[in-house]
């Protein structure tokens, strides 16, 4: 056996016989199910600092 390093999301096995990751497999009608089911994003989108500059901050520990 020769290991081959693949990314997990792709691959839904670990390796092992009768082994995976998730309860759904990423093959066949899993797949398909997975990427053509309709999903809803909800997501907020802040206007800006109040003085109407916008800054990039990074919060630091100090």
């Amino acid at each position: 056996n020769v290991p081959i390093p693949v990314p997990v999301a792709y691959h839904s096995f670990g390796g092992w016989k009768r082994s995976g990751f998730g309860d759904t497999n990423q093959h066949g009608m899993e797949g398909i199910k997975f990427w053509t089911k309709v999903k809803t994003v909800t997501a907020r989108w802040p206007d800006g600092s109040p003085d109407g500059t916008n800054a990039f901050v990074i919060p630091t520990m100090g």
